[in-house]
C-alpha cells in the first residue's frame, strides 16, 4: 500500500476509534443545600431527572451509582447519602476500590456555590467543599477518566483547581463574579434526550449536552427579557482556561465530543485487557487531536510522520481488541 493510501486509510481508522466509547461509567451525584424551599425541590427535581436518565436511558447500573443529598432521603427506590463534605469525598474515594483504573467516573455537582476569597465553594449541609479539596480527591483516582460537571453558580473558578490533561471539567458559570443561581444543570441534564443528539449517533456527548444547554440557557434568559447572569465554560486540555465556545476542532472540546455517558454495547463484556486496550486507543487519539490543532506550527512531514505513527498504534491496538473478541467466541 503506497504511503498516502496508508496514511488515508489510518486516518479512517482513527476517525472510527473517536466513535467507540469508554469503559464502564460510575457516576457520582452530589445535590448540595438549597437555602430555600424553591432551591431545595429544584435540585431534587434535577437529581431524579438525572437518576432516572441514567438507569432508564443510559444503562447505568444500580452498584455504578452514588447519590448524596441534601437530605439523605430514598430516590425511586435508591438509597441516597446526606451529602456533607466528608461523605463526598468517601464516595469518591471509595471508588478507588470499586472501581477499575481503566473505569471512568461522572461527577454531577447540583447546586449553589459561593466565592469567599480565594477559597471557591461548593455548598453543602455543614462546611462546604472547596475546589482544592474536590481536585486533591480526585487525582488520587487517576488513571480513570474522570468528567466533572459543576452545575453551581459560582462554579467557574472550580476549573482553575480541577484542570489536568485527559480531564473534562464543564462549569455553569464563567467565574466566582457570576454568583446568582445557575439554570445550565437542568438544561444540561435533560440534554441526554434526542434532541442534543446533533450528529444522530443515537448518543450524546459531554459536548453536545453541554452546547444544548449553553442554547438553551441564551434562549431561556431571552424569552425572559432579562440579562444573562451565567456563561458556562469546558476545559478539556488541561490548561485552566475554560471555552465557552468549545468544539471537536478547537482547544477545548476534543476529549469531550468523545466522552460519552451511554455505554457502548461492545465494552459491555469487554475483558479488562480489551478495556485497557481501548484505553490506549483513546490517549492516542487524544494526541491525534493534540497534532491536528498544532499542524500550523508544524513542518508537512514531521506533521505527517507523527500523525502516521500514532495512527499506525491506533489501528494496532483495534486489531488486538477484535482479535481478542474473537478469540473468546
Amino acid at each position: 500500500m503506497k504511503r498516502s493510501l496508508l496514511f488515508l486509510y489510518l486516518f479512517w481508522m482513527a476517525a472510527a476509534s473517536a466513535a467507540d466509547n469508554r469503559a464502564p461509567l460510575h457516576l457520582v451525584i452530589v445535590s448540595g443545600i438549597g437555602g430555600e424551599a424553591l432551591y431545595s425541590e429544584r435540585f431534587a427535581r434535577w437529581t431524579r431527572s438525572m437518576l432516572q436518565i441514567a438507569r432508564r436511558d443510559l444503562g447505568t447500573a444500580d452498584s455504578h451509582i452514588s447519590v448524596l443529598t441534601e437530605n439523605g432521603a430514598e430516590i425511586d427506590g435508591i438509597e441516597t447519602t446526606l451529602s456533607t463534605r466528608d461523605n463526598v469525598l468517601q464516595a469518591l474515594n471509595s471508588l478507588t476500590e470499586s472501581s477499575e483504573p481503566t473505569d471512568r467516573i461522572l461527577l454531577l455537582m447540583i447546586g449553589h456555590g459561593t466565592a469567599r476569597g480565594e477559597r471557591i465553594l461548593f455548598n453543602l449541609p455543614g462546611p462546604d467543599l472547596s475546589a482544592q479539596e474536590l481536585a486533591g480527591t480526585l487525582n488520587t483516582l487517576n488513571p480513570r477518566d474522570i468528567a466533572v460537571v459543576n452545575t453551581a453558580s459560582a462554579s467557574g473558578a472550580f476549573i482553575n483547581a480541577l484542570s489536568t490533561p485527559g480531564r473534562v471539567v464543564i462549569t455553569a458559570t464563567a467565574g466566582a463574579a457570576e454568583n446568582l443561581h445557575s439554570r445550565f444543570g437542568g438544561f444540561f441534564i435533560n440534554a441526554f434526550g434526542s434532541e442534543a443528539d446533533r450528529d444522530k449517533d443515537r448518543r450524546v456527548s459531554l459536548l453536545e449536552a453541554f452546547q444544548h444547554a449553553v442554547r438553551r440557557v441564551e434562549e431561556n434568559y431571552k424569552d425572559e427579557q432579562r440579562i444573562q447572569t451565567e456563561h458556562a465554560l469546558l476545559d478539556d486540555d488541561g490548561d485552566q482556561a475554560g471555552s465557552m465556545e468549545p468544539g471537536s476542532d478547537k482547544t477545548d472540546g476534543g476529549i469531550a465530543a468523545r466522552w460519552y455517558v451511554l455505554m457502548d454495547d461492545n465494552l459491555k463484556n469487554a475483558s479488562q485487557q480489551q478495556r485497557e486496550w481501548q484505553k490506549r486507543i483513546n490517549q492516542l487519539v487524544d494526541q491525534v487531536e493534540l497534532i491536528k490543532r498544532r499542524k500550523h506550527l508544524m513542518a508537512i512531514e514531521d506533521y505527517r510522520d507523527d500523525l502516521e505513527s500514532l495512527l499506525i498504534r491506533i489501528a494496532l491496538y483495534k486489531q488486538a481488541i477484535r482479535s481478542a473478541g474473537r478469540d473468546s467466541t
